[in-house]
C-alpha cells in the first residue's frame, strides 16, 4: 500500500498499557483476554496500539527500550461505562493522519516496521503534509496475509 490521507474519528476505546520487559506482548495479551471475555472477538473492532513513555503517557518512543511502555486500545461500543481495574475506557479524539500499510515475516526479521515508520514520515513530507509537533503515532493492527506475518497500518498525524 503506498501512502494515504486519512481521517480518525472520535473513538471509545478500552485501553491497557503494558510494561518492559516485552510490552507489546504484556498489552496484547491482555487486551486478547478482554475481548475474549466481553464478546469482541465476534463484533466488529478496531486494535489500535502505540510506544509510551515510563509513566504510561503519550505516543512516543523513549528510546529507553528497558523502561518504556506500550497501549494497547480496542475501538469498544459508545456505551461500554467501565472496564476491568486495570483497564481504562477512554475517548479517542478525531484527527488527521498520513497512514502506510506494512506486512512482514516477524519470525525472520522485523525490520520492516523500522523500514515503514521511516517511509510514512518521508513521504509525509514529499507530500506536503506536516506532522504534528506532539502528535498521535499509532499502529493499528490488521488481518496477516500469512502465518508467522506480522500486518499494520502506521498512523503519524498531520496539522
Amino acid at each position: 500500500m503506498g501512502v494515504v490521507f486519512r481521517e480518525l474519528p472520535r473513538m471509545t476505546v478500552v485501553g491497557y498499557v503494558g510494561f518492559s520487559p516485552d510490552p507489546e506482548i504484556k498489552a496484547h495479551d491482555r487486551m486478547s483476554k478482554w475481548i475474549a471475555k466481553n464478546g469482541y472477538a465476534e463484533k466488529p473492532h478496531r486494535n489500535f496500539g502505540h510506544d509510551t513513555d515510563p509513566n504510561g503517557k503519550g505516543y512516543c518512543n523513549t528510546g529507553n527500550n528497558h523502561n518504556y511502555g506500550y497501549k494497547v486500545m480496542i475501538t469498544v461500543d459508545d456505551d461500554v461505562k467501565a472496564a476491568d481495574s486495570d483497564l481504562r475506557v477512554e475517548t479517542f479524539q478525531p484527527g488527521k493522519f498520513v497512514v502506510v500499510g506494512i506486512e512482514g515475516d516477524i519470525e525472520r526479521d522485523w525490520t520492516f516496521i523500522r523500514q515503514g515508520w521511516q517511509k510514512l514520515q518521508t513521504a509525509a513530507k514529499e507530500m506536503g503534509h506536516k506532522v504534528m509537533m506532539g502528535g498521535r503515532c499509532l499502529e493499528e493492527k490488521l488481518e496477516p496475509s500469512a502465518p508467522g506475518h506480522l500486518r499494520l497500518d502506521l498512523y503519524i498525524e498531520i496539522e
